[in-house]
């Protein structure tokens, strides 16, 4: 894509301002962009209840086709990594609510609140409606991912995170399971990057339903929320 802005670019006025991903001037609407995916695990991690059962692959994600603004990138965010202190480097760039696609189509549906202060906790939550625009997407559609968290001082927590696309259908933690959130780290600082009304997170659930009972999957990924309400 063009205008792809890398993450070593991006954090020159202040860390945890996150300027360039996802903050805005803490005016204005909600911003964010997202990428995430559901895949089956190996096969010696499901558990023997779910043995046989199915689980839709696919990637979404939610990100701008053009710079919102100087230096604020293009695209959706990397994945998580899944290899332990390692982050994603490209954050993608963000969509604004109420933004109509270039292309056409939309308007993108931005809603967050990250509440809190200093290094935590926080209570995040968050909902992104917008056009699929993955790389590894098969079909072109419309995307939306929700989650509420709590994130404490270790920049670490517990919530709920549910996606939908058209190859994946609807993604959801199983009864019982919660999903593990972290804070991506500055690389400078090494500071959690979360502050009122932003942050940087991934996201990862073991053991969640891709269209209803009688499958089993894993599910990741990677959000930023900025101009959120505090």
């Amino acid at each position: 894509m063009l205008f792809k802005i890398r993450w070593g670019s991006l954090l020159t006025a202040s860390s945890l301002a996150l300027t360039g991903v996802a903050c805005g001037d803490g005016q204005g609407p909600a911003e964010g962009q997202a990428h995430y995916r559901s895949y089956r695990p190996p096969a010696d991690s499901i558990p023997t209840e779910y043995a046989g059962t199915r689980c839709y692959e696919a990637y979404a994600g939610i990100g701008a086709e053009v710079p919102l603004r100087a230096n604020a990138g293009t695209g959706v965010p990397e994945l998580p990594t899944g290899v332990e202190g390692t982050y994603p480097k490209d954050p993608g760039g963000p969509v604004q609510d109420g933004q109509v696609r270039p292309s056409g189509g939309g308007p993108y549906e931005i809603s967050c609140v990250v509440k809190g202060s200093g290094a935590g906790p926080y209570q995040v939550s968050a909902e992104l409606v917008g056009a699929n625009l993955s790389d590894y997407a098969k079909t072109p559609s419309t995307t939306s991912i929700k989650l509420t968290a709590t994130i404490g001082p270790d920049g670490k927590g517990v919530g709920d995170v549910g996606f939908y696309s058209f190859e994946s259908k609807s993604v959801r933690p199983l009864p019982g399971r919660n999903c593990t959130l972290e804070v991506v780290p500055d690389p400078a600082t090494g500071s959690p990057l979360i502050a009122p009304g932003s942050a940087f997170l991934i996201f990862k659930c073991e053991g969640a339903s891709s269209d209803g009972v009688g499958s089993y999957c894993s599910s990741e990924g990677t959000v930023i929320l900025g101009n959120c309400g505090q």
